[in-house]
Order: C-alpha cells, then structure tokens, then sequence
C-alpha cells in the first residue's frame, strides 16, 4: 500500500511549501534537489522518510557526512 503524502502531511500538520510540492508530487526512485539555507531540504527529507517508513516492506537509509546532519532528518521522523 503506497501512504498518500497529502494526507500524510494533513495529519502531522506539515504544511509544504510550493517547491517543496512540486519535489513531493515527482518523486522518483533517485532525487536530487538544490537551494539555499532555510528552503526546508532537511525537514523536507525527514517528511519524505517517514512517508517510505510507514509504507509496507520498506527499508530506508539516512546518509550525510555527519552524524549530527543525518541527526537533524533523523529526529523529526522518530518524532512523526
């Protein structure tokens, strides 16, 4: 069963923002995204994990070169 993102996002209160969307609504297998500092890429990821989390069969890898970056995707899942 695929988790419908919309919903998702209704229920924890996640309110994406319109580049954040537009990641959202084309999502494929490997992404890659740029910006700047506060567009929300890290809050963005943590959303995205959670979203594969809760889907069936689903194993998921949070990589950064620091354990206190991948922290920062990290926490707000366990939190979701």
């Amino acid at each position: 069963m695929e988790i419908n993102w919309k919903k998702l996002a209704k229920t924890i209160k996640f309110e994406p923002t319109y580049n954040q969307k537009h990641i959202l609504e084309h999502l494929n297998q490997h992404n890659t995204t740029v910006g700047g500092k506060r567009v929300g890429k890290t809050y963005l990821a943590a959303f995205i994990g959670l979203t594969e989390l809760l889907n069936l069969n689903r194993t998921i890898w949070v990589v950064a070169p620091t354990y206190e970056l991948a922290k920062r995707i990290w926490d707000p899942v366990k939190r979701g």
